[in-house]
């Protein structure tokens, strides 16, 4: 499947709205994606954003970003709770950048209706 057409299936997971990443990750399964693996994705060194995740769901999340698709952005720990969302026992990281140890970020994948509207 092409890039476009998986950012299109994507996108059909989204239909509800903003998702915590592991609860999309989890969608994505559900729609025939591959998407569980041994990786954990990450943003910056040891700031892990979702657990046990395949390189082709790493790859479509960023192939999304890219193309303008969807974006992400940090949430707190209730969205992740509320959304029955994943969460890993590691320290809970305050703000985006390098850490020594692993930490965790909930983050929340956002559809952007715009590009939505005007490719879809």
């Amino acid at each position: 499947m092409e890039t476009f057409q998986k950012i299109k299936a994507g996108l059909k997971c989204l239909h509800t709205g903003n998702l915590e990443l592991s609860v999309f990750r989890d969608r994505l399964g559900e729609a025939g994606f591959d998407v569980d693996g041994g990786t954990h994705m990450q943003i910056e060194e040891n700031l892990i954003v979702v657990a046990n995740a395949s390189a082709e769901f790493m790859e479509l999340v960023n192939d999304g970003v890219r193309e303008g698709a969807w974006s992400l952005s940090p949430t707190n720990f209730y969205v992740v709770a509320y959304d029955g969302g994943e969460v890993p026992r590691l320290p809970h990281a305050k703000r985006v950048r390098p850490y020594k140890k692993p930490h965790w970020m909930p983050m929340l994948i956002s559809p952007n209706y715009e590009w939505m509207a005007e490719n879809v």
